[in-house]
């Protein structure tokens, strides 16, 4: 419910310190479900949870909760004829580029024994 609150906040949908009512946190909250289904094409699965729910608890990676909620807040304008703001946007794009800049690098796979394992016994094999 937090980061519903949050970005609804963001969104100017309402004042610090109120809450979402029922219509408004459950069209948050469906705007969430959307976003994380959308995103689950570009940023690497098992980051992502689905379907979520108002009391669920999210553990996301660094940077992953202001992304999501800097890219609800603008979901919510949308979705509520609200001109999102300027420096809301730029948040929304700079860290949904952060995420998936984090996303695509290369896993750290050093001191991985199996790995280590394996690339000694494909040393040298080409497939194609």
């Amino acid at each position: 419910m937090t980061l519903l609150r949050e970005a609804a906040r963001k969104a100017n949908l309402i004042a610090s310190g109120e809450n979402l009512n029922a219509s408004q946190e459950q069209e948050s909250l469906e705007a969430l479900n959307t976003l994380l289904d959308g995103w689950a094409l570009t940023i690497r699965s098992g980051f992502l949870p689905q379907n979520v729910k108002v009391l669920d608890t999210l553990y996301l990676p660094d940077g992953y909760a202001s992304a999501i909620m800097y890219n609800l807040a603008v979901q919510i304008c949308l979705d509520n004829a609200l001109e999102p703001a300027t420096e809301l946007q730029a948040l929304a794009v700079n860290s949904l580029s952060a995420v998936r800049r984090d996303s695509t690098s290369p896993m750290k796979t050093e001191g991985d024994v199996t790995l280590r394992r394996m690339s000694r016994h494909l040393r040298g094999r080409y497939y194609g």
